[in-house]
């Protein structure tokens, strides 16, 4: 039998509004002071928006939906990452973050489980 999720909604704020942004759209999430930062795409462009919520928290929500550790500091969306060496990896918008050497690993047997899915 198939197993059926529900794509969880994050809520995020931007312009002093409460917004609900979907998972696919969302590039990484980072740690910042009081909370996170969520980096997405819509329609092409970079938005970001905050958030109360901590990136363990997020993280414990999409790690089923393709979400991996890179760095103690942020997640990423395993569906934007287009290149991973042992220090860095680049994004489809050309941002590169850095790969913890703890999360190195696990980071790239994760990208290449990815990858093996797609063909």
């Amino acid at each position: 039998m198939r197993e059926h999720r529900v794509i969880p909604y994050l809520k995020g704020k931007r312009d002093n509004r409460l917004w609900r942004i979907h998972p696919k759209n969302v590039q990484y999430i980072e740690i910042i002071k009081k909370g996170s930062v969520l980096h997405c795409v819509e329609d092409g462009e970079q938005v970001d928006y905050t958030s109360q919520m901590k990136v363990a928290e997020f993280y414990n929500v999409l790690k089923g939906f393709g979400f991996s550790y890179a760095h103690n500091s942020y997640i990423v969306n395993m569906d934007y990452v287009i290149m991973v060496n042992v220090e860095e990896l680049e994004l489809e918008c050309g941002q590169r973050l850095t790969i913890s050497r703890s999360r190195s690993k696990e980071f790239r047997k994760q990208f290449a489980q990815k990858m093996a899915m797609k063909y």
